[in-house]
């Protein structure tokens, strides 16, 4: 029938490509989380007439494990490595035998493949008295920036604008490392900007057209970098 479309069909998540990820120094908690169930954090876009498949959420499960490593990263519990995140939200980033440790004294089960044992040197603990404030926000206003924003935001359309004003935002509040694409997707799930709307780990926005367009993790992470002083 012309004009029709047959609705999207989603897929499984696959299983997690352990060859790559026990070799992974460091990872986010989202994917820590999804590879404790043994799910792969990153699969390959699949593609039918042109549209992307989506894949299957991955269930309470993911989400309680998630909501308890996060809780305990801003506890000091679970060690945070690399560079402090300005939200303590999902896209901090720790070591899977970190991860492992903190799965095991919380009962949670993992993979036979999911790497356990001495975890790879990382940046100082982040610890309980770390000043956090009530959204989650690890507070760094004492400590120097090691980025900057562009003073001039250049062409305005689609999510640029507001994306530019949450990085200034965390910029005028000292935040020692740029915020990622995932601190841009947990905050906007909540406080979504006019004409903005998330679904899943993809962003939405009409372009100048006026057509709906997607915009996925990668795609964000790349607007982030080009509104960044080199």
């Amino acid at each position: 029938v012309r004009g029709y479309s047959l609705p999207m069909a989603t897929l499984p998540i696959p299983r997690a490509n352990w060859e790559l990820w026990a070799r992974m120094p460091m990872v986010t908690l989202r994917e820590a989380a999804l590879l404790s169930l043994d799910l792969e954090p990153n699969p390959p876009e699949k593609k039918y007439n042109g549209r992307l498949y989506r894949y299957t959420e991955p269930g309470s499960e993911f989400d309680n494990r998630l909501k308890l490593a996060i809780a305990h990263v801003r506890a000091g519990l679970l060690k945070q490595s690399g560079c402090k995140q300005y939200y303590v939200t999902e896209s901090v980033e720790v070591s899977l035998p970190d991860f492992a440790a903190f799965a095991q004294s919380n009962g949670l089960s993992l993979p036979e493949s999911f790497p356990r044992g001495v975890s790879p040197d990382a940046a100082p603990v982040m610890t309980a008295t770390m000043p956090v404030d009530m959204e989650g926000v690890l507070v760094t206003q004492s400590e120097t920036s090691t980025w900057k924003l562009k003073p001039n935001i250049g062409r305005v359309q689609g999510y640029r604008l507001p994306l530019y004003q949450f990085l200034k935002k965390a910029e005028d509040d000292g935040a020692k490392t740029c915020p990622k694409a995932w601190d841009v997707i947990i905050y906007w799930k909540h406080n979504a900007p006019d004409g903005i709307e998330v679904i899943g780990d993809i962003i939405h926005y009409e372009n100048k057209h006026g057509k709906d367009k997607p915009a996925g993790v990668r795609a964000i992470q790349a607007a982030i970098d080009n509104l960044l002083l080199k």
